[in-house]
């Protein structure tokens, strides 16, 4: 499940497709779903530059058995790694100080380096 806010979403379309197209179930949150429940299966990759996005989602989201899943926080801000009762799994503090740009780039390359060791886990090492 992918969180953020909407340009970071946006930049996570073609990691969400590509994955999709590996076989692997990719959504992103949808904070009006109120019946939703995160469960041990699920991967959260939270992507936000400064903490708004954790302030907006993150108590409706703990509610929702967030705590559950395992939580990967993808941040330039430091101080989100313990916020309220969200405690991430993995962190990927990015440098930088809140600059959009700099930040959705950093994030293009996270999401790459994913992508080509989800296809090299999955798919290159299947078939040796």
């Amino acid at each position: 499940m992918i969180v953020g806010a909407l340009y970071p979403s946006c930049i996570a379309v073609d990691f969400q497709t590509d994955l999709i197209t590996l076989g692997k179930e990719v959504i992103e949150y949808h904070h009006f779903d109120e019946e939703f429940e995160f469960s041990d299966d699920d991967v959260v990759l939270f992507i936000t530059a400064t903490g708004r996005t954790m302030e907006e989602n993150a108590k409706k989201m703990v509610k929702q058995n967030l705590c559950e899943a395992y939580v990967v926080l993808v941040t330039q801000n430091k101080k989100y790694i313990q916020f309220e009762d969200v405690c991430p799994d993995y962190v990927v503090h990015v440098s930088g100080t809140f600059d959009g740009l700099e930040f959705n780039y950093q994030t293009m390359i996270i999401f790459d380096l994913l992508r080509i060791r989800y296809y090299k886990k999955f798919y290159i090492e299947d078939e040796s």
